[in-house]
């Protein structure tokens, strides 16, 4: 459906004997040339200004043709002056080949395309041959992707002038009518048969075409294509692929599953909804219809927001080509897992379950029930044994091995303890009775279960060995994880990632079912303020409700050493009471933490004073037990617990531990990295040396700088350890290497603690910049918040060394990180501008969203957005620009700066900047189009190409504005294409 442009009148009764080819002229009713609009010129031919002529004099056509736009033929007048009042005869065919001539020689190839169509209608056999061989030269041209050097060469052989090559720009405009065969309509693409529609408005009268089983068909297709959100998941799709896979009836109407199941699909890639993200749309009409089911399967089963976390595109794709998107779902709501995880381990560990030939709901009618929460998360042969081992309760005392615990966290956000080997081989060893508790809601949960496991399973009614295995750090490990769900629903499920809490910007509100809101203030973002039990702080802002519903982690439910110490010294305890502690077992007795960093050493707060305070600060918090700030690392606390218990020994970790051996061949437990050998060496200089977790090294620098670890306790003994220290990284420095992440980032903090030697407080600083930047390599950890997090920001604590350690790692990190990092860094210095906009061209609009936080971008210090778009061929400068107008779709610097490069007389970008490569369907180029103010409903004031030919003449003569609104009709109305 069209609409004219305001500037067609009705037709005066004064010409309506004209011959029906001819045009209908629009005057104003008094006819007078005076009036004549000059805007209507551009929709006439030759023959039209022939007819004007004739009506209103030669005044009538200077008037019309005194403020013409430059794509209107030069020769218009001067065939006006030669014709006088009479009707073009054959002698004139010479003069008109010249003007043709003129007009390729100025390089006005619409002007050469019409008096070349002029000339076939004026010559029916003079020289026919070489002007249809022109004729015939140009339309391949422009249709058949007949090339600018053939056309050139036709016409220089058949006219004599000798061409210059038009450029592409030159040969804009040129509107020919393209009628195609319904044949050839369905082997377009959906975005290329919407183009197409838009470009030749009267498709529908194409000979070609059967009016009966043909153009509903494609008038259906076309309403299809309009629908929200189909371009961006089925624009690079055959028409005919959505034909041969059902979408219309015998009727033309839509089949009702195959739309709906299209629809679910579309609004995934273009992330109207929230569920599975779908960066890159299917490749073909049956995979969409095969996702939307398994996007229907799912967002049934589940929240929205849970699937766009745990379920990335590619392991979305696998799970359903798997065949085992039912049995997921059925899992999910059975056996209640934690799922939890980014990058997709939750599907990658079910399907690799799977095959095993093992379904994890098997496993919810054993004996395991209850001992373990996510089963996918381990071996079949792990939980295999496990049943076995939980299978032989109270045997003889005889009978019974060393009973060694494991206390599993079922927390785990980024895979990192899914299917570790290393833990089968624990739990698989001979040596050993192995049992293991996992996913527990609470700490009491543990402690209550330590007794009865050692009298039931233990040799001497004990326990010989311990391992804990959750994420950790210093003074912690993710342990309990108690949900708090009272009728949860998709709408207001809310999982409080652990990394919120490291903010330390923010209090965030912890809430229990029930509890009531007060005082409640909108600050953006999705949070909103408020208090509840007294307590002021954040939590999301759509949970308002007198009764809150939230599905939360109670962090009272981790051991934690500074929140939860009472809860924690309880399971240590219980722990402690159970354990074997004579020395007939051997060497057996130890507890192990499998979790990161809990042999290190850190201080939280600020580092005050002349360096000699900062020393003796961090000396009293890390060795005095009296002193009030006391905090040592995990193993050190349960090794002053053990005391005189007995030869229990305590292992933690100097780093982050990932995939490390914790059995010998003995059945001991111990913890062995092959990549990082020092790491529980209790001599933190050796990590210093040779450390392999960037965090702990600097953890280590900060022991070692404060003199911990001297040979004697004394000012020298302090000094002395100090200077070793600086002497082992200065040796080091010359060994690590920049494109290995780990070994850039120690590098980078060396070189600024070397520099600045006194410098205490900087070493704490840096060693908690350490682990983000450590993790830049893995797309789940990049984030804009982590670099704020740790002072590495405009204004941060860091904001002096962030170009330097910028610089520093930014050849090690993936390209998701590259660019979150110079998106910070241009605004510290803004010459980095240039190198932030280069780092686009790794993505398209859809996979630079999570990265591009476009408030910082347009807020802050220099640059500004102008600064940043000021180059209309920059292809990832129209990156920015489109995601900036899809956040804010009122920005008039990104609309200003599109609206330089659109083609506005046809509501398009350059082909050459290959658009739709940029967008990826999100946003559409027709949403981006309506947010410039160039949609199908906006006016222009340039004129525009021509996409309708209503005298049947071959050239399209008149713009009819295409209009794509949906409206309901109360009033018959006669409507016109």
């Amino acid at each position: 459906m069209g609409e004219r442009q305001p500037v067609q009148k009705p037709v005066p009764p004064t010409i309506s004997s004209m011959p029906s080819q001819d045009l209908k002229v629009s005057t104003p009713e008094d006819a007078g040339w005076r009036n004549l609009p000059q805007a209507n010129n551009h929709a006439l031919t030759p023959r039209n200004v022939l007819q004007l002529q004739r009506l209103y004099g030669n005044r009538a056509v200077q008037r019309i043709f005194s403020g013409r736009n430059e794509r209107i033929n030069a020769g218009f007048a001067s065939i006006l002056h030669r014709a006088g009042n009479a009707v073009i005869q054959r002698d004139e065919v010479e003069e008109t080949l010249i003007i043709f001539k003129d007009s390729v020689d100025n390089k006005k190839y619409e002007n050469a395309m019409i008096w070349s169509r002029e000339l076939l209608k004026l010559n029916k056999t003079h020289e026919s041959a070489i002007i249809k061989a022109i004729e015939t030269a140009m339309f391949d041209f422009m249709h058949k992707d007949f090339s600018l050097a053939q056309w050139c060469d036709t016409v220089e052989l058949h006219t004599g002038s000798k061409l210059e090559r038009p450029s592409a720009e030159d040969l804009e405009g040129l509107s020919l009518v393209e009628f195609k065969s319904t044949a050839e309509l369905l082997d377009m693409t959906l975005q290329g048969l919407f183009n197409y529609s838009l470009r030749q408005l009267n498709w529908h009268n194409s000979p070609k075409i059967d009016a009966t089983t043909e153009r509903p068909k494609i008038r259906a297709l076309l309403r299809f294509v309009r629908m929200p959100n189909i371009l961006a998941g089925c624009g690079g799709m055959k028409a005919d692929d959505l034909l041969d896979h059902g979408l219309l009836k015998d009727d033309f109407t839509y089949e009702p599953l195959v739309l709906e199941l299209m629809q679910t699909y579309c609004a995934a890639v273009r992330g109207t909804v929230e569920t599975v993200d779908i960066q890159l749309p299917a490749g073909d009409a049956g995979l969409a219809l095969r996702w939307g089911w398994a996007l229907q399967t799912l967002q049934a089963g589940m929240s929205g927001s849970l699937l766009k976390k745990i379920m990335p595109q590619e392991q979305f794709a696998a799970l359903e080509d798997s065949k085992f998107v039912d049995d997921f779902v059925s899992y999910y709501q059975t056996c209640h897992p934690n799922l939890m995880a980014s990058d997709g381990y939750e599907v990658k560990s079910y399907l690799a379950m799977r095959g095993e030939s093992v379904d994890p709901v098997s496993y919810d009618s054993s004996i395991l029930k209850g001992k373990v929460r996510n089963y996918h998360r381990f071996e079949a042969k792990l939980l295999e044994a496990l049943k076995i081992h939980y299978g032989e309760i109270d045997k003889p005392d005889e009978d019974r091995l060393p009973l060694t615990l494991i206390l599993h966290s079922g927390d785990d956000h980024n895979g990192g303890f899914h299917r570790n080997p290393n833990m089968t081989d624990v739990v698989t060893s001979s040596k050993n009775r192995t049992l293991l508790i996992e996913g527990v809601e609470s700490l009491d949960d543990i402690k209550g279960q330590i007794g009865p496991l050692a009298e039931h399973y233990g040799k001497d009614g004990k326990i010989d060995q311990v391992l804990f295995a959750g994420h950790g750090n210093t003074r912690t490990i993710e342990f309990g994880m108690q949900i708090k769900d009272v009728s949860a629903t998709a709408q207001n499920d809310f999982n409080l990632d652990g990394e919120f809490l490291d903010d330390e910007d923010y209090q965030y509100l912890v809430l229990n079912v029930g509890d009531k809101i007060t005082g409640i203030t909108n600050v953006g973002e999705g949070w909103a303020e408020g208090t509840a039990n007294g307590k002021s702080g954040l939590f999301p802002a759509d949970h308002t409700d007198a009764e809150i519903r939230i599905k939360q982690m109670d962090l009272n439910q981790h051991i934690n050493l500074d929140t939860n110490r009472e809860r924690s010294d309880a399971v240590f305890n219980e722990v402690l009471a159970y354990m074997a502690t004579d020395s007939t077992i051997g060497a057996r007795q130890r507890i192990v933490f499998n979790a990161c960093l809990t042999n290190s050493n850190t201080i939280y707060s600020e580092l005050i004073g002349s360096p000699e305070e900062q020393q003796k600060e961090v000396r009293e918090r890390l060795l005095d037990t009296e002193h009030d700030a006391y905090s040592p690392s995990l193993a050190t606390y349960v090794r002053n617990k053990v005391g005189e218990l007995g030869a229990i020994t305590v292992l933690g970790a100097n780093g982050s531990t990932m995939r490390m051996k914790l059995i010998d061949d003995d059945g001991v437990l111990q913890i062995v990295l092959g990549h990082d050998p020092q790491v529980t060496n209790p001599d933190k200089l050796a990590y210093v040396r040779e450390g392999y977790d960037p965090q702990g090294v600097i953890r280590a620098v900060l022991e070692c700088w404060a003199g911990i670890g001297a040979d004697e306790d004394s000012e020298s003994g302090w000094k002395k350890r100090r200077e070793a220290c600086f002497h082992v990284m200065s040796e080091r420095i010359k060994l690590l290497n920049s494109y290995k992440l780990n070994e850039a980032v120690i590098k980078v903090i060396f070189e600024l603690t070397l520099r600045e030697p006194d410098n205490g407080e900087l070493i704490r600083a840096l060693e908690v910049a350490a682990f983000p930047a450590s993790e830049f390599h893995r797309k789940a950890e990049v984030s804009l918040a982590a670099l704020q997090r740790v002072g590495l920001y405009p204004g941060g604590r860091l904001h002096n060394y962030a170009a330097e350690i910028f610089d520093g790692i930014s050849s090690a990190v993936s390209a998701e990180g590259k660019l979150v990092i110079h998106e910070v860094w241009m605004k510290i210095d803004s010459g980095k501008k240039g190198s932030f906009i280069d780092q686009l061209m790794a993505f398209n609009c859809q996979t630079a969203a999570p990265y591009l936080d476009i408030d910082f971008i347009l807020g802050g210090p220099a640059p500004k957005l102008e600064d940043l778009l000021d180059d209309p061929s920059n292809q990832q400068q129209m990156l920015l620009a489109f995601r900036v107008l899809d956040e804010h779709s009122d920005n008039a610097v990104a609309k200003n700066y599109l609206l330089s490069i659109v083609n506005k007389t046809e509501r398009k970008f350059p082909d050459y900047l290959n658009v739709d490569d940029i967008l990826k369907g999100n946003p559409p180029v027709e949403k981006i189009l309506e947010w410039i103010e160039l949609g199908a409903s906006a006016a222009i004031d340039e004129v525009p190409r021509f996409n309708i030919d209503l005298d049947n003449d071959g050239t399209n003569d008149t713009y009819v504005q295409p209009l794509s609104q949906s409206a309901t009709i109360q009033h018959p109305a006669l409507l016109y294409l």
